[in-house]
């Protein structure tokens, strides 16, 4: 279905997408790519007016908190995880957007100049690759330091959660904790892997969480104030 064919004049520029692992309908809303809304591979683009108009309030409140701005991309990515940085280089498009990552450490960019989305696809892409490279490893030292065990681990591209564990001990991680700084991102996952043992978020489980990091209730406050590269948004 066209997003422009959607008939409601107050909407903000947006894109709707099907996603075969979609149970229902999401939003998400950033000022530099609008609202975005992820629907089911069956869901009846019919409905999606009446879905909007719902939610309506928090979309109005979102475009007003964060008015929508120009995509700047970045000059350079700076890992403070990785302790790396990498100077970013935009050339013209070929055949089509490409992402090449010399031995100098430089990143090339081959993308349309007018379409800066692409380009930001192919780093959000890159980010990723960069996370399971290092996020893993990272984890299970954590695991065996804590003696706290998990079931499975994986790796997404959430827009606001930094982790999640699961009833059954499976626990997935945002990629974006490259972005964090060493201690901030083992607090993450201590607090995560206590969740295998403790669901909630109850007196026990901050004395398990305390036994393990010390002073999470600083790491508590930093990780609520982290400031990530406006571009991620």
């Amino acid at each position: 279905m066209n997003p422009a064919l959607i008939n409601l004049p107050w909407l903000p520029p947006h894109a709707v997408n099907r996603h075969q692992r979609a149970k229902y309908v999401k939003l998400r809303y950033s000022p530099t790519t609008g609202l975005q809304v992820t629907v089911p591979l069956r869901f009846s683009m019919k409905h999606l007016p009446d879905v909007l108009e719902t939610h309506k309030d928090w979309i109005l409140v979102q475009c007003s908190k964060y008015p929508m701005q120009a995509l700047c991309l970045p000059n350079d990515i700076h890992s403070p995880l990785m302790n790396r940085t990498w100077a970013l280089r935009y050339e013209p498009k070929l055949d089509r957007p490409r992402l090449r990552e010399l031995k100098t450490g430089e990143i090339i960019i081959n993308t349309d100049h007018t379409r800066p989305e692409e380009g930001l696809l192919l780093i959000k892409k890159w980010i990723r690759r960069q996370a399971l490279k290092v996020l893993p490893d990272l984890f299970q030292a954590v695991s065996e330091v804590t003696q706290l065990s998990y079931r499975s681990l994986s790796i997404r591209s959430q827009q606001s959660v930094w982790g999640s564990c699961s009833k059954d001990q499976s626990i997935r991680l945002n990629d974006k904790l490259i972005f964090f700084p060493p201690e901030l991102a083992k607090h993450i996952m201590i607090h995560e892997l206590c969740h295998t043992k403790i669901m909630n978020h109850s007196r026990a489980f901050w004395a398990l969480v305390a036994k393990h990091d010390s002073n999470y209730e600083a790491h508590r406050k930093q990780c609520r104030v982290l400031q990530l590269p406006r571009w991620l948004s």
